[in-house]
């Protein structure tokens, strides 16, 4: 199958952090034998740096197989009214567009995301009479209701397939009207398993400078309000003796007498700070489905997250406790209780590896390659 992966973001010479779940899902397929180019227009009026970004380049997967990635300049208007969208799609899709004719049509376009991806796989596919899909992982639908959900709807008609990342996102879309429900599926996200494993967590403390014996709580993450460090940070103030560990960027960034890291960790590196932890604690409002809990399932971690739709596809009590993440008194007790019960805390830590023995981004991959191949037939 040749196969053209629309994205918003993907990682570059100038930042290697963006959407790096993309670029694991990339991998992954190619390394299945699918035949994946990248195509990821870059805003150079947003960030002049992606001038000097070469149009194309290639990567190689750990297994040996080669991804060619595109990144043809566009003019960004933003996002920030349904207008701005609108036109940015528009370029973005024109971005895209000159590439195609370039290298010739595929066997299907994929989208990563809806707007624009989803708009412009839809938009080639169209031109093309090839078949279109995209994925819904966004933590909410707004941005398709600001987009417009009648345009959006008129946009994404002949769209072949969606890959939604949870029974949350499938009924979000459905609510839109943007596409028929019987086009969704529902794969949720997973995790590379030769990447993310459990790591000594005594050399992954040395790695990071984290204290030997301390009870040290994780979050991965950006640093804002959906996301829930602060509300952390609230939490392990009730604590003595507890820590927190804090892997991000953002401008709610946590602090405190008990906050052993709060900035970016490279991605390279997430598995041991991962490792270096007691617990993974992400007090998030909303979300498609949280690679970063999956993240830490693969790693051997306890789990305590947010006790709403968007977690019931990936967790449950034989990995995690789910609380009410606006409350830092309930995480701050969840923590409480793993901290002061080790036999739960290693039942815990048990059933998110068994747990995350199922959501792999293998197993992710045939289902996304199997369900693509189904639509072609």
């Amino acid at each position: 199958m040749d196969l053209y992966v629309l994205a918003k973001k993907y990682p570059n010479g100038i930042d290697v952090n963006p959407y790096y779940f993309v670029q694991q899902l990339v991998w992954t397929l190619a390394d299945k034998g699918v035949k994946v180019r990248v195509i990821c227009p870059v805003a150079a009026n947003k960030n002049l740096r992606y001038l000097s970004l070469p149009f194309k380049t290639e990567e190689k997967t750990e297994n040996g197989s080669v991804v060619p990635v595109y990144r043809p300049r566009f003019f960004s208007f933003g996002e920030k009214s349904g207008r701005a969208m609108r036109l940015t799609a528009e370029r973005y899709t024109r971005a895209c567009r000159e590439t195609v004719k370039s290298l010739g049509a595929p066997d299907a376009f994929y989208g990563h995301f809806t707007i624009p991806c989803g708009y412009a796989s839809a938009s080639l596919g169209k031109e093309s009479g090839v078949p279109a899909f995209f994925a819904y992982g966004e933590p909410c639908a707004d941005e398709l209701y600001r987009f417009g959900a009648d345009t959006l709807r008129e946009s994404l008609a002949g769209i072949a397939g969606v890959v939604a990342v949870s029974a949350k996102s499938k009924r979000e879309l459905a609510e839109t009207g943007a596409v028929p429900e019987e086009k969704v599926r529902v794969f949720p996200n997973g995790v590379r398993t030769e990447r993310f494993y459990p790591r000594d967590k005594k050399e992954a403390r040395r790695r990071f400078g984290f204290p030997a014996d301390a009870f040290i709580v994780s979050f991965t993450g950006a640093f804002h309000t959906r996301k829930g460090a602060r509300r952390l940070e609230k939490a392990v103030e009730l604590l003595p003796g507890v820590y927190a560990a804090y892997a991000g960027r953002g401008s709610k960034k946590p602090g405190g007498p008990a906050t052993l890291w709060a900035g970016p960790v490279e991605n390279s590196d997430m598995p041991l700070f991962l490792s270096a932890s007691d617990v993974f604690v992400l007090p998030t409002l909303n979300e498609g489905c949280s690679n970063s809990v999956i993240e830490a399932m693969a790693c051997g971690i306890p789990v305590i997250s947010s006790d709403r739709e968007f977690n019931d596809d990936i967790l449950d009590e034989s990995c995690s406790l789910r609380v009410d993440p606006e409350s830092p008194r309930e995480i701050a007790e969840a923590i409480r209780l793993l901290k002061n019960d080790a036999a739960l805390r290693q039942r815990l830590a048990e059933g998110s590896l068994a747990r995350a023995g199922d959501l792999t981004l293998e197993k992710r991959a045939e289902k996304i390659v199997s369900f693509i191949e189904e639509c072609l037939r």
